[in-house]
């Protein structure tokens, strides 16, 4: 009688396959400059004279690219209160009524109960292409500074439930809006974005149009949020 034991499956090589998979796909997705973490910027820009800004009223951004990717920090200091500015910047409905550069329609698809982590629909046109994308956003309250607060958000996916087409111009967006109060009643405030755009893009235009384009619409949305929390004090 064979008293040989039967072989056991060798259950590790799928998920040794799984791994090994995940890994390439991540190398791949970091050699387009995509797989990097959502960003974020909770803090005075240290470069800047906060006081200056005050002065002038300013709304300082600067633009880089490295390959595709582009990088923009903007900078103002913003006479309105902390906490009507940081209403008026989640009530993403209204923000193609209130003059947001760019944006035909934005709508809240989902929300948790507390209202710090939202999912939004936003529809834009811009660089002469329309982007129909799904952004996650979440406030964040406990930072360091008393009184400030910021919002991040990121790209992502349509889910099955999310009523709208899913078409992005952009491979990758994401950043952060950081709200500080400051000793005169004034408002610190840092729009922060990373973007990587579509490659199907022409290349001339994603060389100059677009650092335009993201600077004056950056002014923009500052200056529209900045308004509108104004005219509703």
């Amino acid at each position: 009688m064979d008293q040989t034991k039967p072989t056991r499956p060798r259950t590790w090589v799928p998920g040794l396959i799984v791994r090994l998979t995940l890994i390439l796909a991540a190398v791949a997705l970091d050699a387009t400059g995509v797989a990097a973490a959502a960003e974020a910027r909770f803090s005075i820009d240290g470069s800047l004279d906060v006081a200056e800004l005050a002065r002038t009223g300013r709304v300082v951004v600067s633009v880089e690219r490295v390959g595709n990717v582009y990088t923009l920090d903007a900078s103002a200091v913003l006479r309105v209160d902390a906490q009507r500015l940081l209403g008026v910047s989640l009530g993403y409905e209204r923000y193609a009524e209130i003059g947001v550069p760019n944006l035909r329609a934005s709508r809240l698809v989902s929300a948790a109960p507390d209202g710090d982590v939202l999912y939004t629909w936003n529809w834009m046109s811009c660089f002469g292409q329309t982007s129909k994308h799904y952004l996650a956003v979440r406030v964040v309250r406990n930072l360091s500074t008393p009184g400030a607060a910021g919002i991040r958000w990121e790209l992502v996916p349509r889910q099955p439930a999310w009523p709208y087409e899913d078409a992005p111009a952009f491979r990758r967006l994401d950043g952060s809006w950081y709200l500080e109060p400051l000793p005169d009643g004034t408002v610190y405030a840092r729009y922060f974005m990373v973007a990587v755009l579509d490659p199907t893009l022409p290349e001339g235009l994603r060389a100059w149009a677009v650092k335009g384009q993201l600077r004056d619409g950056t002014r923009g949305v500052i200056q529209a949020l900045s308004r509108e929390a104004a005219r509703s004090s």
